[in-house]
């Protein structure tokens, strides 16, 4: 076992992602970390290619987030 996955918080509390970096550095493991956002993309009757804009800046937002 080399690896702990941390499922980032969303929102404020932010509690998962400190304490499961915290406990790989105490156990030697590396830490990969896993994001997600939800969004009903469908709902916006938009284009396909409308959709995938909005999909991708809402990643990149999440992304920027959990790195911070």
């Amino acid at each position: 076992m080399g690896k702990i996955l941390v499922i980032a918080d969303e929102g404020d509390s932010c509690a998962a992602t400190p304490r499961g970096l915290e406990l790989a550095a105490k156990l030697g493991l590396d830490v990969v970390v896993a994001a997600f956002t939800y969004t009903p993309l469908k709902a916006l009757k938009a284009s396909a290619a409308e959709q995938d804009r909005v999909r991708r800046r809402l990643l990149d937002e999440r992304e920027k987030v959990v790195r911070a």
